[in-house]
């Protein structure tokens, strides 16, 4: 088995929505450096193409979603039970999608909401040329799988499978089963009759 655990779409531009929420009052950073107290009514955790927002205490998220809504690079906004039907965190609000070419970030002290990578900074903390964790409809967003062996049907393609898939395949692939069900299913169309 040979596989791939995502694919990577190229950036060069960063959201910063803890920023939007600092300069709102929202959260509270520490003094100038680029992270914040747990003193927080609504904060953003970067899954790089995407981003966690988590609120408490009594905030409109009504507000807080336009508020993200207009922010550069936002391309779509997931609620809770959206996010859930996605497998996403069943704690977040919100489930915020970047598009194409941007990222999200944690940070709080930067210089805008939305920021270019500086170059000369790609390789050090959040600062990339490519990234992953957008959701699964982006367009030509994929990764790749291939198996070979004995079980295994040559030259046999599947053009749809998920991530979760994998493991339900190799359990079947070395006789093991799982003691409960699972998110994915084994990839049946790989194995020989």
């Amino acid at each position: 088995m040979i596989l791939g655990d995502h694919y990577q779409i190229n950036v060069d531009k960063m959201i910063h929505l803890n920023m939007l929420f600092a300069q709102q009052g929202l959260l509270h950073p520490l003094g100038k450096k680029s992270t914040y107290r747990n003193n927080w009514q609504v904060t953003a955790k970067t899954c790089d193409g995407e981003t966690y927002i988590y609120t408490r205490g009594a905030v409109d998220r009504g507000k807080i979603k336009q508020m993200i809504a207009g922010v550069e690079g936002v391309e779509r906004i997931h609620d809770n039970a959206e996010a859930i039907k996605r497998e996403a965190d069943p704690k977040c609000t919100f489930l915020v999608e970047a598009k194409p070419g941007y990222y999200f970030t944690d940070e709080v002290n930067r210089p805008a909401i939305v920021e270019k990578v500086d170059p000369e900074s790609i390789g050090t903390h959040d600062r990339y040329h490519g990234v992953h964790g957008y959701g699964p409809t982006q367009a030509n967003y994929f990764t790749t799988a291939i198996f070979a062996g004995l079980r295994i049907k040559s030259g046999a393609t599947v053009e749809h499978a998920r991530l979760v898939d994998e493991g339900p395949t190799f359990a079947k692939l070395l006789g093991l089963h799982y003691p409960t069900s699972t998110a994915g299913q084994a990839i049946d169309a790989i194995f020989k009759d």
